[in-house]
């Protein structure tokens, strides 16, 4: 093929992947039917190996066969089929599944969707068509307009990539992934100032969205706003982006297993969903009642619906189980913190002891875990032994200098035993974590204003007041600090 009917090749194929996605064009039948490859009306595939697949998988896999070979005239059967081919790994019958489907129904816009996300990464192009198929079908659908965006945003073809987060939003005003990309593209572009307007106002609007605050701080430091830059770089580390997408969600829970149920319990654990979460560990912990894993999650869920003894009970044979284990060390240290306090009075020195014990033994085994070593610093200070506590608070502090909980304590801790000079250090990386306290940077002016630097004190102290223009402990303190450095100066400043 000539190289200039090679370009002009491209160029059809990236406008036809453009027309479907975003304007859901009614696709002629033969493109269609290219799209499902060389595919003809067959009997049911064959599963192939399932080694390495749970029992409950392998059930699961068999039945739905099995119901196929009776009823292959219809499509819903080789999808659902399908759906649990690609949740366990098994990607090539997956595919025959879902072609066979669509060869039965076209219109069904599950099935275009789910092998999409088959060619996500194997075939973007291709995953870029079979998206457009979807969307004609589903024009609502949100997802299959954005996952697009983001597949053409990867091939830097910016145009049709917010053409295709404009769509989603056109469909879904509040949709997250959409706005981020939207937001990406400018970034993308070089267009970092409306890169931040996006970001910060998605930010305002979805305070959660963390992931969004990194690249709010890229778009920031592009923009020479550092210290704006490393607050929100800092409060988005590590975070996951957004995408709710409930076809592939419902393609997950098609998964089978212990492990998957763990799994899906702890999500549904991190989100606070005991109702829902108790149930699964308590089916997990009867198959094996000496799987620690499950027997800690299990004393999370009672813990959090406030079965105090149950949990520790369980934790206690969880460290029967693993005596070794510095995870149930900690959280059986946790625990027995939380009991010497359950009634709301001084705490009980024999817990506290327990907890103490636990503690040291968590530290003990992993020295560097910064939880463990915070937990010990605080029932080093239940127990009144406060020089070790912060001493402890400072250590986890610089274990894990990303975890505000961390630099809170040895920064506040600090400051209530007056040592004010240690404390700022804490106080200024807790300010770039958790952007927008107006109480941290309170905290963090009086230890400046302490340790003499009263100059950045007041910049601090102008901060706190932009954000809680009416708090009366801010304008108290502004008021003092400008009689200090008055005095400091001789005359009124």
């Amino acid at each position: 093929m000539a190289r200039g009917s090679e370009r002009e090749r491209r160029v059809l194929t990236r406008a036809l992947a453009v027309t479907v996605l975003l304007h859901a064009a009614c696709a002629p039948s033969g493109d269609r039917a290219g799209l499902l490859g060389d595919a003809r009306l067959g009997a049911a595939p064959e599963l192939g190996p399932l080694d390495g697949l749970e029992p409950e998988a392998v059930t699961l896999l068999q039945e739905l066969a099995a119901e196929l070979a009776t009823v292959s005239e219809h499509s819903e059967p080789w999808r659902e089929l399908g759906a649990a081919l690609h949740a366990h790994g098994r990607s090539a019958p997956a595919r025959t599944c879902y072609q066979q489907a669509l060869l039965r129904a076209p219109d069904d816009a599950r099935a275009w969707y789910w092998l999409a996300l088959l060619e996500e990464t194997e075939d973007p192009e291709r995953c870029l068509r079979l998206l457009g198929q979807c969307a004609q079908r589903a024009p609502d659908y949100a997802p299959a307009r954005w996952r697009g965006g983001y597949l053409l945003l990867a091939a830097d073809r910016l145009a049709e990539a917010e053409a295709a987060f404009r769509a989603a939003l056109a469909s879904a005003p509040e949709d997250e992934a959409a706005a981020v990309g939207l937001a990406r593209v400018r970034l993308q572009a070089g267009q970092a100032g409306e890169a931040a307007r996006l970001l910060e106002e998605h930010v305002r609007r979805v305070p959660q969205d963390r992931h969004a605050l990194t690249l709010l701080g890229t778009a920031l430091r592009e923009l020479g706003r550092d210290a704006e830059a490393e607050r929100a770089l800092a409060g988005g580390a590590g975070a996951e982006p957004l995408q709710h997408d409930p076809w592939r969600e419902e393609l997950l829970a098609r998964r089978r297993g212990a492990r998957a149920d763990f799994l899906r319990a702890m999500e549904l654990l991190e989100r606070g969903d005991v109702d829902a979460a108790l149930p699964m560990l308590e089916a997990l912990h009867g198959r094996d009642s000496r799987d620690v894993l499950v027997l800690v999650a299990l004393h999370r869920a009672y813990r959090m619906q406030g079965d105090l003894e149950r949990a520790l009970t369980l934790l206690i044979e969880a460290r029967d189980l693993e005596p070794n284990s510095e995870v149930v060390h900690l959280h059986l240290a946790g625990a027995c913190r939380e009991r010497a306090r359950r009634d709301g009075g001084a705490p009980e020195r024999a817990w506290l002891e327990r907890a103490l014990a636990s503690s040291e033994r968590a530290c003990e085994l992993a020295p560097t875990h910064a939880a463990a070593v915070a937990m010990h610093a605080d029932v080093l200070a239940d127990l009144g032994r406060t020089a070790e506590a912060l001493a402890g608070w400072k250590r986890a502090a610089e274990l894990e200098p990303g975890a505000a909980a961390w630099q809170e304590k040895a920064g506040y801790g600090l400051c209530r035993a007056g040592r004010w000079g240690e404390a700022v250090p804490h106080l200024r990386r807790l300010d770039a974590l958790v952007a927008r306290s107006p109480q941290n940077l309170l905290t963090l002016a009086a230890a400046l204003a302490n340790s003499g630097e009263l100059d950045e004190a007041a910049v601090t102290l102008e901060r706190a007041r932009a954000l809680a223009p009416g708090d009366p402990a801010i304008q108290k303190a502004i008021q003092d600090l400008a009689r200090s450095r008055s005095d400091a100066t001789g005359g009124p400043r």
